[in-house]
């Protein structure tokens, strides 16, 4: 099932779950804006349904020490996503 999948049924209010299991911060999304990630789990907390990074080191609680690390993943997760497209895109695929 694709993102866009959950968080239409999380917004709709039609999620049968209530937890979102997730490898790790840099799987949940690499957008090129760090912030977005951050939305859609914010959207997911709002609807009650927890988030959960199942190979981080960290408790996804929303403590300070949360919040910094998953900042911080983030970021480096929107810096490969920049640094990937121009390889990945369809023009240099044979």
């Amino acid at each position: 099932m694709r993102l866009s999948n959950w968080i239409g049924d999380v917004e709709s209010g039609k999620a049968d779950f209530a937890t979102i299991l997730v490898y790790d911060v840099s799987r949940w999304g690499r957008f090129q804006d760090a912030d977005e990630s951050a939305h859609y789990e914010y959207l997911c907390k709002d609807a009650g349904i927890s988030v959960q990074y199942c190979a981080e080191q960290f408790e996804n609680d929303g403590s300070p020490v949360s919040t910094i690390v998953k900042g911080v993943k983030r970021a480096m997760a929107a810096s490969t996503a920049a640094s990937c497209r121009p390889k990945c895109s369809p023009a240099n695929a044979d």
